[in-house]
C-alpha cells in the first residue's frame, strides 16, 4: 500500500476494476465535444488535450459519427429494417474513429486507460429510426427487425475486433434499450440481450469492456449478466443510487456525481470522503456534462479528488488495541460485609485455631 501515491492512472484503474482498496479513487468524466465533422486525428487532438488538461485516469473516446447507410436509404417503416445489411467496416465513419483510437493510444503511451464508445445494436437502430419506430417493428414485425439486428450485429462485431487492433483497451458499449420506458426486463434479455453480448464478446480479449445503461427508469440485472467489467449509469437522475445498483455485480461501477450539477462538486466529495473511497468505484458524472459546463468546474472536481488522498493519509490511524494481561491470583480477600451488624472475617487455615470464632460482633 505505501506505493499507491505512486501509482499511474492506468495502474489506478486496474486496481479500481479488481475492487481493492486505493488512496483515492481514479475519476473521469465525458464532455460533449460535438466534432463528428471533423477528421479523426482532429478528434483525437482534443481528446489527448482534454486528457492531459484535466488529470482524467481514463479516458473514454466518443466520435459520434453516425452509422453509414446506402446512398439514400432511410428507416422509416418496418420493412425498411429489412434492407439494411452488414458492413466490412471501411466506411469513413469507421476509419475516423480508428484514426482517432490510433492518434490518442500513441498519445496516452499507456499511461492512461483507453475505451472506445460503440452505440449497442438497439441504441444503433434507435438512432437512425427512433427509438417508437423500433419497438413498432421488433413487436409487430420481428423478422424485419431481427435481420437489421443481425446486420448491426456483425457490422459492430468487426469493428471491435479493429478497434482493440488500434489500440482501445475495451468498448464503452451504449445500451438504451434497458428501460422501462421502452420495454420490460423480459423483452430486453430475449430480444436484445443476445446481440449485446455478442458485441462484448467480440472484444473478449480487451483488458475492460463497460456498459453504459442510457435513459431513466432503468433496470439493471440483465446487464449484470453481459460480459463487462465496469458498469455505469445516471445514479442521480435515473436510479437506482450506487449501493442498490451495485448489488449483485462483481465489477467496478462508474459514476457517483450528478451530471447536471458540476457546481456542486467539491461540496459533496467533502462530505462524503468515505463513499468514494470504497474499492471498486471509478467515481464521474452520470452522463455527459452540460456543453455550457464552466471548465473551472472540473479543476474544482479534479482538485477534490485529489483532496481524498489528503484527507485519508492525514486522517490517523486507529491505535492498536493492547491485549488483556492475565490477572495475577489474589493472596488475600476483601472482607464482605453482612447486611446487619454482623460481619465475616478472614478465616484462618483449618487448624490455626477455632473456626467458630469467624463469626464476630461489632
Amino acid at each position: 500500500m505505501s506505493r499507491l501515491g505512486g501509482l499511474s492512472p492506468a495502474e489506478r484503474v486496474e486496481l479500481a476494476l479488481a475492487c481493492q482498496p486505493l488512496d483515492r479513487p481514479p475519476w473521469t468524466c465525458y464532455y460533449p465535444f460535438g466534432l463528428q465533422h471533423m477528421s479523426g486525428e482532429a478528434q483525437a487532438s482534443v481528446h489527448l488535450a482534454f486528457a492531459e488538461r484535466y488529470g482524467v485516469d481514463l479516458v473514454r473516446i466518443s466520435c459520434d459519427y453516425p452509422y453509414p447507410l446506402a446512398k439514400g436509404q432511410r428507416l422509416e417503416r418496418s420493412k425498411d429494417f429489412a434492407a439494411l445489411e452488414p458492413l466490412e467496416g471501411k466506411q469513413a465513419s469507421f476509419d475516423h474513429s480508428l484514426s482517432c483510437i490510433k492518434k490518442v493510444h500513441a498519445g496516452l503511451k499507456g499511461t492512461r486507460y483507453l475505451l472506445d464508445t460503440v452505440a449497442s445494436p438497439f441504441t444503433t437502430l434507435a438512432r437512425l429510426a427512433g427509438h417508437e419506430l423500433c419497438l413498432q417493428a421488433m413487436r409487430e414485425h420481428p423478422g424485419f427487425f431481427k435481420s437489421a439486428l443481425e446486420a448491426v450485429t456483425g457490422t459492430l462485431e468487426r469493428y471491435a475486433g479493429r478497434a482493440l487492433e488500434a489500440g482501445a483497451q475495451g468498448l464503452f458499449l451504449l445500451i438504451s434499450a434497458a428501460s422501462h420506458q421502452h420495454m420490460s426486463p423480459e423483452e430486453y434479455s430475449e430480444h436484445i440481450a443476445p446481440y449485446d453480448e455478442r458485441v462484448l464478446q467480440a472484444a473478449s480479449e480487451a483488458p475492460c469492456n463497460a456498459i453504459y445503461a442510457v435513459g431513466s427508469r432503468l433496470f439493471l440485472e440483465p446487464l449484470k449478466a453481459l460480459p463487462c467489467r465496469l458498469l455505469g449509469w445516471s445514479q442521480v437522475h435515473a436510479g437506482p443510487g450506487l449501493v442498490r445498483g451495485r448489488a449483485n455485480f462483481s465489477g467496478a461501477i462508474l459514476g457517483g456525481l450528478d451530471e447536471l450539477h458540476p457546481e456542486h462538486y467539491p461540496d459533496i466529495l467533502a462530505r462524503s470522503a468515505e463513499e468514494w473511497t470504497a474499492p471498486g468505484l471509478i467515481l464521474a458524472p452520470g452522463g455527459p456534462l452540460p456543453a455550457e459546463t464552466d471548465p473551472r468546474r472540473l479543476d474544482d472536481l479534479r482538485q477534490a479528488v485529489l483532496a481524498l488522498t489528503q484527507e485519508k493519509r492525514d486522517k490517523p490511524a486507529p491505535k492498536p488495541r493492547r491485549a488483556r494481561e492475565p490477572r495475577p491470583e489474589p493472596t488475600s480477600y476483601p472482607t464482605p460485609r453482612t447486611t446487619g451488624r454482623s460481619r465475616l472475617t478472614a478465616s484462618p487455615p483449618l487448624g490455626a485455631g477455632d473456626a467458630s470464632s469467624a463469626l464476630t460482633e461489632d
